[in-house]
């Protein structure tokens, strides 16, 4: 995500956007596992936490692997090779932006 996730509490779903409309829980998983959460207060706090870590792409290591480290990409199997180019586009996409990995509970 491009914008810290909303926050989660006892009275609000948090994460992505648009979880205040789907209310997806905090919880993932099976519902047959029948969790059960004693300290959801501890959980939110941590899961919280985790949603405001901003991160950003080492733009060092990126232009490295462009240039002189594009040898150390050439040892990843080819049938990986989409993989590879994906990510690679993806990183330079959001070199300049900083991002948030939106993070739940199992």
């Amino acid at each position: 995500m491009i914008c810290q996730p909303n926050n989660w509490s006892e009275d609000s779903f948090g994460g992505f956007l648009d979880n205040v409309k789907k209310e997806v829980d905090i919880i993932t998983g099976s519902l047959s596992h029948s969790h059960l959460v004693e300290n959801k207060a501890s959980l939110f706090k941590s899961i919280n936490y985790l949603n405001s870590i901003k991160f950003s792409i080492n733009k060092a290591l990126l232009d490295y692997l462009n240039n002189d480290g594009k040898f150390l990409l050439d040892l990843i199997k080819e049938d990986n090779d989409t993989h590879r180019i994906i990510t690679l586009k993806i990183a330079e996409s959001f070199s300049n932006i900083p991002f948030y990995l939106n993070v739940h509970a199992d």
